[in-house]
């Protein structure tokens, strides 16, 4: 062997993937915390198929790489965490929009699909329905019923036509019928609105809940025992800048984790 072949043997390879402190380096790149042990979230898709937002999720990795202290705060959750870098990057572009999940104006507007008018209206309806078709039946059965006109005229006192009077005359003998069978129509459709939306709010709460406990916010707590309120928000306006959704403000967001916090002690099960 040659003394220049013999040179390049001795020429050790650069390490790579070398931990660092949180002070970031001069020259940061992407790789430069140890790999987890922890797998701690669910892995993203795998290929463009599977992740529709390859292109977000690479511009949401530069702005990372390209600020101090989001690198900063990225490095620490990957070493409180353990967590595979590409995984928390992920998740943390994905539940950006969780604190909307629960957003009482679009459950408003899916209420008001169900219920075009209230509960209440609908309930009343069904009460005054019931107590005029009996009122009805009974004026029926004296001198003051209308059904015992033999004259009918309109708002001019002209008489109508024969035709119209006895159509009149007979749907005045069958109001109350016709009432009590309006009645019971809009009961039924009345209590399958009540059972669907009884249905959709269970529903929706579970996947409400559910959606908050498997959230980036929520796993971070459990593995950390706090929420890290400040380096997360610093991170999540990122996310949501590239998201395209609107800012949030630091003591919103802090509410926000607070009121999530208090969600998740009542739903956890009693020891």
């Amino acid at each position: 062997m040659s003394d220049r072949v013999k040179r390049k043997a001795k020429v050790r390879p650069r390490a790579r993937g070398k931990a660092i402190d949180a002070e970031s380096p001069p020259h940061w790149t992407w790789n430069f915390l140890p790999s987890p042990i922890d797998p701690g979230l669910p892995s993203p898709p795998v290929g463009t198929s599977g992740n529709p937002f390859p292109g977000h999720i690479a511009d949401l990795r530069s702005r990372i790489e390209a600020d101090t202290q989001l690198r900063e705060d990225f490095a620490f959750f990957i070493r409180k965490t353990a967590w595979p870098r590409e995984d928390f990057l992920w998740h943390l572009f994905w539940d950006a929009d969780v604190m909307h999940v629960d957003n009482p104006m679009r459950f408003r507007k899916i209420k008001e699909g169900t219920w075009p008018i209230s509960r209440e209206t609908v309930e009343t309806a069904l009460k005054n329905l019931s107590k005029l078709a009996e009122e009805i039946e009974r004026i029926n059965a004296t001198d003051f019923s209308p059904a015992r006109t033999g004259i009918l005229c309109n708002g001019t006192g002209e008489r109508l036509p024969p035709k119209d009077e006895q159509y009149l005359l007979k749907a005045f003998r069958y109001l109350p019928a016709i009432l009590a069978f309006y009645r019971q129509e809009l009961n039924t459709k009345f209590r399958i609105a009540d059972e669907d939306w009884t249905r959709h709010v269970k529903s929706r709460r579970s996947i409400v809940d559910l959606t908050k406990q498997d959230s980036l916010y929520e796993k971070i707590r459990k593995k950390t025992e706090r929420y890290h309120a400040d380096r997360l928000y610093r991170l999540l306006s990122v996310a949501r800048q590239i998201r395209r959704l609107p800012p949030i403000k630091p003591r919103a967001f802090v509410i926000w984790l607070n009121r999530l916090k208090k969600t998740q002690n009542r739903l956890a099960p009693q020891v």
